[in-house]
């Protein structure tokens, strides 16, 4: 529980501190997209729906924090706007378009995490094996937003940044799962866990996401 307590903060760190080298680049990619409204939906589902189509309440584990009334407003706005379709069985996923944008959104994480950490290459180089363990350590655990984003196809060609952008993602989403559950657990609603202050009432939350992240 200490180990996954301590290394967290970390993997945010790392994880986050490439977000502001995409900015440029995925207003490219709105623009070039056509796309208006609520692209904060769309962004961070990106590379799960790369990897084919998927129900709307998976998808909303990836960005679960977001009101489910706003959620499904934005995906019938990017269906609205030929980036999404909705299929018959109720799945949602990328037309042509979409495909495109979300290969770009993609492409830009890649290119800022390779050039946030060309100076650290062989730091990279390094830390990727022990990346590539944790994250399929993590299978045996895994909720629905790791599942989704760990189990995206990665991209080729990709840089070992990248790829390393690809596995903290990947636990960052693990831990997340674990707090989800944890609250769940403590009879939370996504909602009231937002609004909670630190201290004694949430305390037992954390320690519980840190022994169902521990694994």
């Amino acid at each position: 529980m200490e180990v996954a307590r301590d290394v967290a903060p970390h993997v945010d760190r790392l994880a986050i501190s490439v977000h502001p080298r995409t900015r440029d680049r995925m207003r490219d990619a709105v623009a070039a997209a056509g796309l208006t409204g609520d692209t904060g939906v769309l962004v961070p589902l990106a590379v799960p729906l790369l990897a084919g189509p998927s129900a709307a309440g998976d998808l909303h584990a990836v960005v679960r924090y977001v009101p489910w009334p706003r959620f499904v407003a934005a995906l019938d706005a990017h269906v609205a706007q030929n980036l999404l379709e909705r299929l018959a069985d109720g799945r949602y996923g990328l037309t042509e378009p979409g495909h495109r944008f979300c290969a770009a959104v993609q492409a830009a994480l890649g290119a800022a995490a390779t050039e946030q950490w060309e100076p650290a290459t062989e730091a990279v180089s390094g830390l990727l094996p022990l990346a590539h363990r944790l994250a399929a350590a993590g299978w045996e655990t895994a909720g629905t937003a790791y599942a989704l984003i760990a189990g995206a196809r990665d991209p080729r060609p990709a840089t070992p940044a990248h790829l390393l952008l690809l596995r903290l993602t990947a636990l960052r989403y693990h831990r997340a799962d674990a707090h989800a559950a944890a609250w769940a657990a403590a009879g939370l609603t996504a909602e009231r866990v937002v609004g909670l202050p630190d201290g004694p009432s949430r305390e037992p939350i954390e320690a519980d996401t840190d022994r169902r992240a521990a694994a």
